[in-house]
């Protein structure tokens, strides 16, 4: 109602303004009309340009290609390895290069995908001084943004497998400079070994306790999330066993997460369901859950059921269980 008066007001005093610039500018009521428009246009456009004007900061959202300085030295970064894999394609599809300034500022971020031709070995243009790089390489669908050094964030809050790697430098002269990267995730897969039942069309996987967030100070999470994947069931996996991976970044060394695994129908409707207390994770380490997920009547426990630590587990990209990953988002 409010904003109904307000343009009627608007309007009232536009007309009462037409009439005395009329009058005092003894020009026709269609000049001055045209004339004051005119006005109103000149000042809606000054105004937009000043709120649309963008701020002198790296162009480090999800979609774009990132920002680099285009005048200073010439610093060549080559990951020599990922996971003591010296293929990168087999472990990751996108990486991204992450310069700040001393005071913690983001100062250029430069984005990759597997199908650039110097993946993993580019050159970027940095001004004399010191730097804090971080390179984050994940199979993600979109590139991470950059909140803050401690604030990296991925698409729609959706982690897989990521690697990452955290360094100062000096940049003094042209230079290349060697990085390993390492796992900073871990991974709960759960497999269930009873036939999936054909009206299950999806699972849901709700846990909390991990982050979606990461921290390139810390090394760990930043943030207590609350995350939810799903997974689509096929065709060809009713009546079989199954295998699911979710993933999180853990917030310190030794941290524990509660999962509740749902089995949907083609409505949402919850077919079966169990909950995980305290499941254990740290990073660079595959927990594995053997969920008795459709045996008997489960509407929660599982604390029985077998949960093993593998540390140190590599799972290829080109495997199932990250295709799976990687096309049911």
């Amino acid at each position: 109602m409010f904003i109904i008066l307000f343009f009627y007001y608007l309007i009232y005093h536009y007309y009462q303004f037409i009439n005395y610039k009329t009058a005092e500018m003894n020009k026709p009521p269609s000049f001055i009309y045209a004339w004051v428009t005119q006005k109103i246009l000149i000042v809606c456009s000054l105004l937009f340009l000043a709120g649309c004007e963008k701020a002198n900061i790296p162009n480090n959202g999800e979609d774009s290609p990132g920002t680099e300085i285009q005048n200073g030295r010439k610093v060549k970064v080559n990951i020599t390895t990922i996971d003591d894999l010296t293929d990168l394609k087999q472990v990751c599809t996108r990486i991204s290069y992450c310069v700040f300034s001393n005071n913690g500022k983001l100062y250029s971020i430069r984005h990759q995908g597997i199908t650039d031709k110097d993946f993993g070995s580019p050159t970027l243009t940095i001004e004399d001084g010191q730097y804090h790089l971080v390179i984050i390489a994940h199979n993600g669908l979109g590139n991470i943004s950059v909140e803050s050094e401690e604030k990296i964030k991925f698409k729609d809050n959706k982690i897989t497998d990521t690697f990452a790697c955290s360094t100062n430098i000096d940049v003094e002269s042209d230079t290349t400079i060697s990085v390993e990267l390492e796992r900073i995730v871990a991974n709960i897969r759960v497999t269930i070994p009873d036939p999936m039942p054909k009206e299950v069309k999806q699972m849901e996987f709700y846990y909390t306790g991990g982050s979606s967030t990461y921290s390139s100070l810390s090394g760990y999470g930043s943030v207590n999330s609350r995350q939810t994947e799903y997974r689509n069931v096929t065709d060809d996996m009713i009546g079989k066993n199954s295998e699911f991976n979710i993933y999180t970044f853990p917030r310190d060394e030794n941290g524990e997460v509660k999962l509740t695994i749902k089995a949907l129908d083609k409505d949402k409707s919850t077919v079966k369901s169990i909950q995980y207390e305290d499941v254990p994770i740290s990073k660079n380490t595959c927990i594995i859950i053997n969920s008795t997920l459709f045996k008997g009547d489960n509407t929660g426990g599982g604390n029985d059921d077998n949960i093993n630590v593998k540390p140190d587990i590599h799972i290829p990209i080109n495997s199932s269980n990250i295709t799976d990953i990687t096309n049911c988002y």
